[in-house]
C-alpha cells in the first residue's frame, strides 16, 4: 500500500491542496492559477483567466470612508 502524502502549494504564507484554485498576482496582473503536480512536485498553473475581483470597479476612498466603522 502506497503511503499518503498531503503535497501542498504554498501562496502568501498559506497552503493550498492540489486542485485548489486561488488567485495569484503575478507580471501580467492578477490570474487564476491551480495548484497542481509537475515532475514530483507541486507547482502553480497559471491561467489565462483573469481574477473574478480583477474586473471590479475600485470603491472611491470617500465610499470606503463613510462605510467604515472604527
Amino acid at each position: 500500500q502506497a503511503p499518503v502524502v498531503n503535497c501542498t502549494c504554498r501562496y502568501l504564507g498559506t497552503d493550498y491542496h492540489l486542485g485548489d484554485a486561488v488567485c495569484v498576482n503575478g507580471p501580467g496582473g492578477p490570474r487564476m492559477a491551480t495548484c497542481d503536480m509537475v515532475l514530483n512536485n507541486t507547482s502553480w498553473r497559471m491561467s489565462e483567466t483573469p481574477c473574478p475581483s480583477a474586473s471590479l470597479s475600485p470603491v472611491p476612498m470617500s465610499v470606503s470612508r463613510i462605510s467604515w466603522k472604527g
